[in-house]
């Protein structure tokens, strides 16, 4: 799998993240669910996404937030001041597992916020808090599949951006059998070999990867 940015910069990524929504949520006293539509107004988002460093490290939690207010005009003469903490809690986990959650997958945050909720996520915080990240992350993606019934080779052809036809187009599988598998009228699972390992190549993962478990 092709990442946006390298490895050894994702903790700065998450510290960052995590920054940005406790400052919102606790700083600003804002609902988060406001502060990443800001986020994609302004573009910040995308760039982020898109593995943009001056973005992912360039600034301070704090001053990206502020940066992506100001863009899309919203302007203040005083902002609150840095938050100063020496523990963290659920508002920062929220911000900095979902900076690794976007790293990991690909997906957009747009995307990954249309079924996880930041009430599902303070919900998660209890109990997933304290285990790995990549531990999260699976347990967020089972999430999102059973509320989505999405299916995986959905899930990554639209990581890339790519239509159902420009799929076709790059693997030689026909467009009418893709979609088929994506709405379940088709098991992948009992898909041709030949038709999974081309998809796979198309979407630069593994052919275990658009398995259905």
């Amino acid at each position: 799998m092709n990442y946006a940015y390298e490895e050894r910069l994702v903790d700065n990524a998450m510290e960052n993240m995590g920054e940005m929504v406790e400052y919102w949520m606790e700083g600003c006293n804002q609902d988060p669910r406001k502060l990443f539509h800001i986020l994609q107004i302004s573009g910040i988002a995308e760039e982020w996404e898109h593995g943009n460093i001056a973005f992912i490290l360039g600034r301070s939690g704090t001053e990206l937030c502020q940066l992506a207010c100001e863009r899309i005009g919203m302007n203040r003469k005083e902002w609150p001041d840095a938050l100063e903490r020496f523990d963290t809690d659920y508002t920062y986990w929220m911000g900095w597992i979902l900076a690794y959650f976007q790293w990991r997958t690909g997906m957009t945050f747009r995307d990954i916020l249309e079924d996880m909720s930041f009430e599902q996520l303070e919900r998660y915080y209890p109990t997933m808090h304290t285990v790995s990240e990549e531990r999260c992350a699976e347990e967020f993606l089972e999430y999102i599949h059973s509320k989505r019934k999405v299916r995986r080779l959905q899930m990554y052809r639209k990581r890339l951006g790519l239509s159902q036809r420009e799929l076709a187009e790059a693997s030689g599988v026909n467009i009418r059998t893709i979609q088929q598998y994506e709405t379940g009228a088709k098991d992948i699972n009992k898909a041709a070999v030949q038709n999974v390992v081309a998809m796979a190549r198309a979407l630069h993962c593994d052919v275990e990867d658009l398995m259905e478990l």
